[in-house]
């Protein structure tokens, strides 16, 4: 419970303080006023820009991976070129997802 109540206080973005009694982690969360919607809007693209972020490493690491395939000659380059095509294509949908999500959980957070 400990590590739970100390990642809460850690992540400052967030704004909580949360009390730790031992068998329960209690988080007073305040009240949602404009001023408090619009900062937890701003957390949100944050998290989205993150997510952009680790999705662009990930591609670039299975990019890097067929590559060295490729070269190895372990796949061949009609393999390469699908493989590649096959990532950017989940990459995309993905993207896709995030920025759907994200969108929705804006609009479900202006809208409380």
């Amino acid at each position: 419970l400990q590590a739970i109540s100390n990642a809460i206080r850690e992540d400052q973005s967030l704004g909580l303080n949360p009390s730790d009694d031992g068998r329960v982690v209690r988080v007073r969360i305040p009240a949602l006023n404009e001023e408090r919607r619009r900062e937890d809007v701003k957390v949100v693209g944050t998290k989205t820009e993150d997510c952009m972020i680790a999705l662009r490493n990930i591609r670039r690491d299975a990019m890097d991976e067929i590559d060295a395939s490729k070269k190895a000659k372990d796949i061949s380059e009609d393999d390469a070129s699908r493989l590649q095509k096959q990532v950017d294509e989940a990459m995309g949908m993905a993207k896709a997802e995030a920025e759907a999500a994200a969108k929705a959980k804006e609009q479900e957070i202006m809208t409380l």
